[in-house]
């Protein structure tokens, strides 16, 4: 019963992880009830009751490989760094080509401040499924922290092939171009995200900067469709430092990414 709360349309997680919770309580050696559990923990936050979600199961089934990436995961989510890549480690060292892995290993050295280590993670995780857009725009995200411009760009082109809707991929990709004096292309992708989504803020403030700087005569067209000559951006630009050094409206683990830890924009 608490397996089909939580997966019908609409699900009601409450009623689900009531069910659940019952379920495990009994012994239930059904080691779907466990995982579900868990991801119902951390999608509210509840990262300690998650990891003992994971455990109780672990204990009915050692071997169990989904309950140890979850395992895994949320010891990431609670901070626990070291216990975290042991277990990762573990796990890798069983496949050696699992991307998933790559991706947190990767999110972990860079919570520690390990930048070298976090894109050589992200990077394998990348390059071990390409066509996977959450492991493709973290490791452009950490690119662009870390200064490699070319492959930032790069790989947020790829990560907008994939999901043309990415518009945090879009705006860091403006700010890229812009800053490599490619103004027409950057404005292209500015006018993307605005078809997207009128309201966002950020957008007016890479816009408004990039018209200044280049001197365009150009009208940025506000939130309620009036022009303002880039005064829309105004509105958001206390809200963004540095102005077209961008800011990212992706918090961690959404993994947009969704995060993820994405989740982990995620995924």
């Amino acid at each position: 019963a608490g397996l089909v709360y939580m997966e019908r349309t609409p699900h009601d997680e409450k009623k689900g992880v009531s069910f659940l919770e019952n379920a495990m309580r009994a012994g239930s050696e059904n080691m779907s009830f466990y995982t579900a559990a868990a991801r119902a923990y951390i999608s509210e936050t509840r990262f300690h009751a998650a990891l003992s979600a994971a455990e109780s199961g672990l204990c009915i089934a050692p071997q169990a490989r989904e309950l140890f990436l979850l395992k895994a995961e949320i010891l990431f989510l609670l901070e626990k760094y070291e216990a975290a890549e042991m277990v990762a480690g573990t796990l890798l060292s069983e496949d050696l080509k699992a991307g998933e892995l790559h991706y947190l290993l990767g999110r972990i050295e860079a919570r520690k401040g390990n930048e070298k280590n976090s894109l050589k993670w992200l990077k394998s995780a990348a390059d071990l499924e390409p066509e996977n857009h959450r492991y493709i725009y973290a490791y452009a995200d950490q690119c662009f922290e870390t200064g490699d411009k070319k492959s930032a760009e790069e790989f947020y082109t790829k990560a907008i092939r994939l999901e043309p809707r990415d518009y945090i991929s879009l705006k860091r990709r403006a700010i890229l171009r812009e800053e490599k004096g490619d103004e027409d292309a950057a404005i292209s992708d500015i006018r993307t995200v605005l078809e997207m989504r009128p309201n966002d803020a950020e957008a007016y403030v890479i816009l408004g900067n990039i018209i200044s700087a280049y001197d365009i005569e150009e009208k940025a067209e506000g939130p309620d469709g009036a022009d303002s000559d880039g005064e829309g951006a105004e509105s958001g630009e206390s809200n963004t430092a540095g102005g077209s050094n961008g800011g990212s409206d992706i918090g961690e683990e959404g993994q947009q990414s969704g995060d993820a830890d994405s989740e982990d924009k995620a995924g």
